[in-house]
């Protein structure tokens, strides 16, 4: 109001500026030498506090969010699963095991008397047999399982070794699965002892004993 020159501005410009973004505040923060002499010094240290703290706040903030973001992917994918490979063994080995879980029947015993047993039951083994073996192939890349992982190896195994059995029983020549492997020891000596030959089974005909 009134005649005279206009009061300056609140800030003016300088070649030396700081800007602070917030969702509800945005400030220009300039170098002492472009702060406005009106106000005293009151003004230019209530203005410093507030762009110090709206940085402060928007940093905070900042950082909260990509924290929260890391720690959802770590509980989603475990940092022993970050590389390509090991993912892509995860994905196939859980394939495996979906397949045979999806054809198995498990509240029917194999028997060569019902199609399953002669058709299905021989491919369902050898599928969570496989699905047992690609998992532990991940012990390559950490020294044990995940623990979301390890139920779907060990049900995999023994579901694949109690079919191979059975049919055993019916089928002519050697099982269709290596019923001696199990899941590697990571902890053990290297290299890993190979198992003993299976025994030979008792001849039909035993030669007589000569004089």
């Amino acid at each position: 109001p009134g005649g005279g020159a206009p009061p300056p501005p609140l800030l003016h410009h300088s070649k030396d500026v700081l800007s602070v973004h917030s969702s509800s505040l945005k400030l220009w923060v300039f170098t002492r030498a472009g702060l406005p002499s009106a106000g005293g010094g009151a003004a230019e240290a209530q203005l410093w506090h507030a762009a110090i703290e709206a940085a402060a706040a928007e940093k905070a903030a900042a950082d909260k969010a990509a924290a929260e973001k890391k720690a959802a992917e770590e509980a989603r994918y475990p940092k022993e699963l970050e590389s390509d490979e090991a993912e892509a063994i995860r994905l196939c080995g859980l394939e495996l095991y979906e397949r045979g879980r999806a054809a198995d029947k498990p509240g029917q015993v194999p028997s060569p008397s019902v199609k399953w047993g002669v058709m299905d039951a021989p491919r369902v083994a050898m599928s969570l047999h496989a699905a047992a073996v690609v998992l532990d192939c991940l012990k390559l890349f950490m020294p044990q399982l995940p623990a979301d992982l390890l139920p779907f190896q060990r049900a995999a195994h023994r579901r694949s070794n109690d079919l191979a059995k059975h049919m055993q029983n019916y089928r002519v020549g050697e099982p269709i699965l290596p019923l001696e492997w199990k899941p590697a020891d990571m902890s053990a000596a290297v290299p890993v002892p190979c198992p003993p030959p299976p025994a030979l089974p008792p001849s039909a005909f035993p030669s007589a004993p000569r004089r």
